[in-house]
């Protein structure tokens, strides 16, 4: 008896639980299988039943708790064009045909979108390596359930579908172009906006070099120079170049130097060219060359200062004097050569464009030298100058009067500087002397009144007035004593 209670009380209890809908075996699901659509597209809600036959029951579908139609016995409910407004959560219930059981299934958040998405296409690599091929790849907003159509575009700018409606969102490819992509729900017409255009290179065998049209070891500011992109094997192929630059200043515009030529056109060279360069060639819209490694430039920001030598200063009778002018990296430059008769006179070129950074003389002068680079105007600071005195045959002599080597303090006496005659030249004197202020340019030194400071050497020599730099030899010293005694 108690048994058969218990029994029954069961199954009453069962019965209860199933009529009061408190069992979920349905579920609820969209199609296209995404919790995110998109304003114009349709979705499909099927209430699936589990382990159960679905022409057993009848079918309920609700929005935010709100009836969407009247229950049937269909479980796919078709919402044909989807609008922001359908936003919300919805649920189906389903009824047993023949008795009072019911099934809710899980809540589903759905989100309409107003606006059409856009694919997106990313590339594996830059640009497809020489032999090689890289992978494009199409995604719509990270959402679900797409296929995707991809397109190219020849050069004369007509689109081509080159694969369409594909499950595998990637796509190989071994030339150069234009590529891009639209995604397209795979049960339905409805597609994304397309992608934007990406623009894929692929890479030459051929290699680019940068190198200076002038291939100086230093720049220095002020020069005109340009840099040139090389091709190894170029050939006959008409290319189209690319630069860049860390520098400062850009390529100058104008004909034959916008950056689309071989020819880099720095202009008038300053700090601020310094920096590195690369160079590409194109050899149409989608095929290149790799960017070439980089070329340090620098620019120095003053000119250089050549320095003058001479193996001598003086010039004796019929002889020479070898000047040399010292620039670094004297076979990049060539050489200009001045002379001047005195330090007020104008320099007057003695040598112009000369290959060689030194030359022999063999009159007198101030001369001075300044480097050429190559074939350009660019020219160095002027040198050092150098004085090259030409010693005449001639030599000067020291005579006293009276003939005296030795006078007492307070006697006068003459030191006079005498030159063999000359009825050409005018002379000047130069004079070395003990106790000297002041240098006497004429012959005589007549000293009044003699004290011991003027006891010492005396030395003479003649310059020819008209040419300073032509000088009689210096004469033999002759020495003077004046003492502070007469004797008796």
């Amino acid at each position: 008896m108690g048994n058969s209670l218990l029994r029954v009380l069961s199954l009453f209890l069962l019965n209860t639980l199933l009529s009061c809908g408190h069992t979920e075996y349905a579920e609820l699901t969209f199609e296209p299988n995404s919790t995110t659509l998109y304003s114009g597209e349709h979705v499909n809600l099927t209430c699936h039943m589990r382990e159960s036959n679905v022409s057993e029951w009848f079918y309920e579908f609700k929005w935010n708790d709100k009836p969407l139609v009247p229950i049937s016995s269909t479980n796919v409910l078709r919402i044909p064009e989807l609008t922001p407004d359908r936003n919300g959560d919805y649920q189906c219930i389903a009824h047993h045909n023949s008795s009072e059981e019911n099934r809710r299934s899980n809540r589903a958040t759905l989100s309409v979108s107003a606006h059409r998405p856009r694919a997106t296409v990313r590339a594996s690599r830059t640009s497809i390596p020489v032999g090689g091929s890289l992978t494009l790849t199409c995604s719509v907003e990270e959402s679900a359930g797409w296929s995707y159509d991809w397109f190219t575009r020849s050069p004369d700018a007509e689109e081509t579908a080159i694969a369409t409606n594909p499950v595998n969102n990637s796509l190989s490819i071994s030339q150069g172009g234009s590529y891009w992509c639209r995604g397209r729900r795979t049960h339905s017409g409805f597609c994304s906006e397309k992608s934007h255009v990406h623009h894929i290179d692929r890479t030459l065998s051929n290699r680019s070099f940068v190198v200076l049209q002038h291939n100086w070891t230093q720049i220095f500011s002020g020069e005109t120079i340009s840099v040139r992109c090389e091709i190894q094997g170029g050939g006959d192929t008409q290319w189209e170049y690319e630069w860049r630059t860390t520098s400062s200043h850009q390529p100058v515009t104008g004909p034959d130097t916008a950056p689309t030529h071989s020819e880099y056109r720095l202009g008038t060279a300053s700090v601020f060219h310094s920096g590195e360069y690369w160079c590409k060639a194109r050899a149409d819209w989608y095929s290149s060359t790799e960017w070439s490694e980089a070329f340090q430039l620098r620019v120095t920001p003053d000119k250089p200062r050549p320095r003058l030598t001479a193996d001598n200063t003086t010039i004796t009778g019929k002889g020479s004097v070898a000047l040399s002018c010292s620039v670094e990296n004297p076979s990049e430059w060539r050489y200009d050569w001045f002379r001047r008769t005195s330090a007020s006179s104008a320099a007057q070129i003695l040598r112009y464009n000369e290959t060689d950074d030194g030359i022999s003389i063999s009159e007198e002068g101030i001369y001075s030298c300044r480097g050429r680079r190559g074939d350009t105007t660019f020219l160095t600071e002027d040198s050092n100058r150098v004085t090259i005195e030409n010693r005449v045959s001639h030599k000067a002599s020291v005579a006293l009067q009276p003939d005296w080597s030795l006078v007492f303090s307070g006697e006068t006496i003459t030191v006079r500087c005498e030159v063999p005659a000359d009825v050409l030249t005018e002379w000047e004197y130069e004079w070395t002397k003990p106790n000297s202020t002041t240098v006497p340019t004429h012959n005589e030194y007549r000293i009044v009144n003699a004290s011991s400071s003027d006891s010492g050497s005396y030395r003479c020599l003649a310059k020819d007035k008209k040419n300073l730099n032509s000088t009689t030899e210096w004469s033999d010293d002759v020495t003077l004593t004046v003492s502070g005694e007469k004797e008796f």
